[in-house]
């Protein structure tokens, strides 16, 4: 065995992959792309939509009004999204790494703890979605 890897077989770090997982890779994101591009021209999502939907002609002129005074204000759209369909119930499963703000990290951490130990803060989901 050589000295890249351990007793159990890991690699260590700057351990190049082997050719076959380079080919692996390579192959998955060649069959991605593959995928993806048929997707794009076969038109997507939007076939099972039939291909006489148009968007409302008065809901797409304000869309563009208010995005024409947004840029001739020269302010930049922000967005922000919570995953609610998560299957596991997880909105945080994709956190991501944000090295440029720490308190990023900190806001997560502590929604982490508290979700895992809410303590006497804890509301029954009933309490929250009633019948009334």
């Amino acid at each position: 065995r050589s000295s890249r890897y351990n007793s159990r077989g890991v690699a260590s770090p700057g351990t190049p992959l082997p050719s076959s997982y380079r080919n692996k890779a390579l192959l998955i994101v060649a069959a991605t792309a593959l995928y993806t591009a048929f997707l794009y021209h076969s038109g997507g999502a939007g076939q099972f939509l039939g291909g006489t939907v148009m968007p409302d002609p008065a809901l797409a002129s304000a869309a563009s009004a208010g995005l024409k005074k947004m840029a001739a204000s020269h302010r930049k759209l922000q967005v922000s999204t919570w995953n609610v369909a998560a299957i596991n119930n997880n909105p945080f499963e994709y956190w991501i790494t944000f090295d440029e703000n720490p308190s990023y990290d900190e806001i997560m951490t502590s929604i982490e703890q508290f979700l895992e130990d809410p303590g006497d803060r804890d509301v029954p989901v009933s309490a929250v979605f009633t019948d009334a």
